[in-house]
């Protein structure tokens, strides 16, 4: 045994997982996630993607419903980085038409009815409320024609056969109406209000590994703490990937026709690094985030306040002359955001610090002082790089890159067997897997059939009506003595694949209640959440205390966690994984970094 049991750990995943063959595609998404590097290196695969974010996963899942081999590898846990740093919202594209962008308003539009549609037990109608000041581009007027020109723009993509899944027509409200909505808005001006409609996720964690396992029982194969080093090369043409196993150490090679450099903010690093040829353009990156604070401050809308800086958006033919931030209401806590700074090259170091977060404090209190946002309220900081425009003044105010990237480097810089690709908003995703794939089927040289994955559902989403499932589903179990709010709060979740979280309810090993007797010691985890965390690490791939706690379960929002709640899930997945004490005291150690609040959290690289 080695000193930290990492051995072990690999040892007991490829236990549960065996070696088997590639898998068939199998409709039904009930194959469990394998960590297989002996398959990884011993096969060769049309396409390997790096990185698994959320652009990352739909690609595989796109790929491999249309008949590709695919490996995918991921340097942390799967959209552990900037696909974490959401406002958890499915924009329709309301933004932009201050463009007069109307093309993408309607794919915007499309995409956010795509995902009510894929993932209907993770993705839900919102409110937003925009209040209306004076008569010239923040009017009740501008905003009324724009209501308009949304509507007709998304006629096409009603729902009618779901209520939870049709999104209304926006509408303008009176000023008492607003204020009703909204207690203590700037009155200075205010006109009334606009409400429109757009989607929630209710767990984006959830949703990516709902795309992952999609993608794995359909035929792709993925490993998670798997860093590319480099590309494998034949001259001017990459055969593959050159990696090594993060938790390990042991080095392996991929061998693929096609490269797909998905890594988000670390694509120029790993092809600079690897084979001399980034994008064309050096990329500008800004560092984006998002406040979840420990109340809810409108309940039932999501609103928008505008900043008290001047900002102008270069791009923009209607200039609402300030940043519009959105106060939304998620779970029973407010998300704040979005903050954009400036941010260096280096993505390892792109934490928020102290001083920027209370900078973006003071400015959502200037916005909407009845928040009265304090540090002590701040309950987690989701920070990300999204790509920026390129500015000489590294203090002045960022401009977003408003359109993702699709770099073909055969054509660009003549390296065969490698594309890039640089995305800009989650609602896209899928849009632009589906756009990146018909490429690689090109450059392969390989006849595929046309996207499935606006028709398909992701695991979990063969729902029709989400409300009456719940309700019916979760009158099925009393015979358990289960409670019914954590049960509706894992079929919420898991959908309509939740059975398979509950059939671990009759798998659990035997843990003491009090682990060792102490006032301090670890009580084993409800028999709920024990059958999660044993399900995140047989079928999703958990390797971390942080994947159970951050990623595959809600644990981090339902309670404050100390440190024996993380030593009682620690324990358990010591068990399955054949932890060392030292191993488990560093996976506390680290996952208490994680939750100790926003100084903690806002370190993490993204």
């Amino acid at each position: 045994m080695g000193t930290d049991g990492l051995s072990h750990v690999e040892e007991a995943v490829r236990g549960v997982c065996g070696c088997a063959a590639r898998r068939e595609p199998v409709p039904s998404g009930n194959v469990p996630v394998r960590r297989n590097l002996k398959e990884l290196s011993d096969s060769h695969f049309d396409l390997v993607v790096v990185g698994c974010g959320i652009y990352g996963a739909f690609i595989a899942w796109d790929a491999a419903l249309r008949g590709l081999s695919v490996a995918v590898l991921e340097k942390g846990d799967f959209g552990h980085a900037t696909s974490s740093n959401t406002l958890r919202v499915i924009h329709g594209g309301f933004r932009y038409l201050q463009h007069a962008d109307i093309a993408r308003v309607r794919r915007s539009i499309r995409e956010r009815a795509v995902f009510m549609h894929i993932a209907p037990h993770l993705v839900h109608p919102l409110p937003f409320l925009i209040p209306t000041y004076g008569h010239r581009t923040r009017g009740r007027e501008v905003l009324a024609a724009a209501l308009l020109l949304n509507d007709l723009a998304g006629v096409a993509c009603r729902n009618g056969r779901d209520p939870e899944r049709t999104l209304p027509r926006g509408r303008i409200i009176s000023k008492e109406e607003c204020r009703r909505i909204a207690p203590g808005l700037d009155e200075n001006g205010l006109t009334g209000g606009a409400i429109l409609y757009d989607a929630q996720m209710s767990d984006s964690e959830r949703l990516l590994l709902g795309v992952v396992r999609s993608a794995s029982s359909s035929g792709a194969e993925f490993a998670n703490y798997v860093q590319a080093t480099g590309l494998l090369r034949k001259g001017d043409t990459v055969r593959g990937v050159k990696a090594h196993d993060v938790l390990t150490g042991t080095p392996l090679e991929i061998q693929a026709r096609l490269v797909i450099n998905a890594c988000g903010p670390w694509t120029t690093t790993m092809l600079g690094a690897t084979c001399g040829h980034g994008p064309q353009r050096s990329l500008t990156f800004s560092k984006a985030f998002n406040l979840l604070i420990n109340r809810q401050l409108i309940p039932g809308h999501a609103i928008g306040v505008y900043g008290k800086r001047r900002f102008a958006d270069s791009d923009a033919i209607l200039s609402k002359g300030a940043r519009l931030f959105f106060i939304t209401p998620w779970r029973d806590r407010s998300l704040i955001g979005t903050a954009h700074l400036p941010c260096a090259a280096n993505p390892e170091s792109s934490g928020v610090s102290d001083a920027e977060l209370i900078g973006f404090i003071d400015e959502i209190n200037g916005a909407f002082p009845p928040a009265r946002v304090g540090l002590q309220d701040v309950s987690a900081v989701f920070s990300g790089l999204l790509p920026a425009a390129p500015s000489g003044n590294p203090d002045g105010d960022v401009q977003l890159v408003k359109r993702h990237r699709i770099v073909d480097h055969e054509t660009e810089h003549g390296v065969r067997g490698v594309v890039s690709v640089v995305g800009v908003k989650f609602t896209e995703a899928r849009y632009v897997a589906e756009k990146v794939v018909d490429l690689a089927a090109r450059r392969i040289d390989k006849e595929v059939g046309p996207s499935m994955t606006s028709k398909a559902h992701v695991h979990g989403g063969r729902i029709e009506r989400l409300g009456d499932f719940v309700g019916q589903e979760a009158g099925c179990h009393q015979d358990r003595g289960l409670s019914r709010a954590p049960l509706e709060d894992i079929i919420r979740r898991y959908g309509s694949e939740y059975r398979r979280v509950l059939r671990y309810l009759d798998d659990r090993p035997a843990l003491p209640r009090r682990c060792d007797g102490g006032e301090n010691s670890a009580a084993g985890p409800p028999p709920l959440l024990q059958a999660e965390i044993l399900h995140a690490i047989r079928e999703e791939m958990a390797l971390k205390l942080t994947d159970v706690v951050l990623r595959r379960t809600s644990l981090r929002w339902t309670a404050p966690l100390g440190i024996v709640d993380l030593k009682a899930c620690a324990l358990l997945m010591a068990r399955e994984l054949h932890w060392t004490h030292q191993r488990i005291n560093r996976e506390i150690s680290d996952t208490a970094a994680a939750l100790t609040g926003p100084a903690a959290l806002t370190t993490q690289p993204v």
